[in-house]
C-alpha cells in the first residue's frame, strides 16, 4: 500500500547543477577554470580533464545542446552563489519604506521624538513616509498641515529630499522622503 515514487535518477534538482557522475550526456561543451572554450568534448574527456587539474565538473547550462560544463570547484562554486544570494536579501531589504504619523497639533517634544525616529530610518537607508492625519475640522486648514510637513522635513539634521512630493489624499497629506545622497553620512 505504499505510494510510488517517480526516479529522480539523473535528474538534477531545481536550482541545483549537476557534477561530476551525474552528468550523462556523451557529449558536452567544455570551459576550463580560466573560462576558456574548450570545445565540444566526449564526457569521459571532460571527466578527465577535471580530474587531472583536481577540480569538479559542473552543468552551467543543461539545457543547449551540447550541454555546456565548467571546469570548477564545486563546494567554491556554491559559496560564492550562497553569499550572494544574502547580498541580495540584505540589498533589498534596505529599499523599506517606514511611517511616520504626524498630526497638526503635534506639540514640539513629540515632534522631536519623531523627527529622531525618521533620522534613524534614513541613517539606514530606508525611506520615510510621512503621513499627517486631518480630521473634522482641520480638513479645511491643509496649507497649516503642508507647513507642518514641510517645517518637520526641513528641521531634520539630516540634509534629505522628497522621493514623492507632498500630496493631498481623503484622510490628509502624504509624502515620502529619503536621504540625500549627495550630503549622505557615510
Amino acid at each position: 500500500m505504499g505510494k510510488s515514487h517517480s526516479s529522480n535518477r539523473g535528474k538534477a534538482k531545481p536550482n541545483k547543477a549537476r557534477v561530476n557522475e551525474q552528468i550523462k550526456a556523451p557529449e558536452l561543451r567544455l570551459i576550463d577554470e580560466n573560462g576558456g572554450q574548450l570545445g565540444v568534448v566526449s564526457n569521459q574527456e571532460a571527466k578527465q580533464k577535471a580530474s587531472d587539474v583536481g577540480l569538479d565538473l559542473v552543468e552551467v547550462s543543461p539545457n543547449s545542446q551540447p550541454p555546456v560544463v565548467k571546469i570548477m570547484d564545486y563546494g567554491k562554486f556554491l559559496y560564492t552563489k550562497k553569499k550572494q544570494e544574502r547580498k541580495n536579501r540584505v540589498k533589498s531589504k534596505k529599499n523599506e519604506v517606514k511611517g511616520i504619523r504626524l498630526g497638526i497639533n503635534t506639540e514640539e517634544h513629540d515632534l522631536l521624538i519623531k523627527r529622531k525616529r525618521a533620522e534613524k530610518f534614513l541613517k539606514k537607508g530606508s525611506k520615510v513616509q510621512l503621513e499627517l492625519i486631518l480630521k473634522g475640522r482641520e480638513k479645511a486648514h491643509r496649507s497649516k498641515g503642508r507647513e507642518t510637513m514641510e517645517e518637520f522635513v526641513r528641521n531634520l539634521e539630516l540634509q534629505a529630499t522628497y522621493d514623492q512630493p507632498i500630496k493631498s489624499g481623503p484622510r490628509g497629506l502624504m509624502a515620502t522622503i529619503k536621504l540625500d545622497q549627495k550630503n549622505s553620512p557615510e
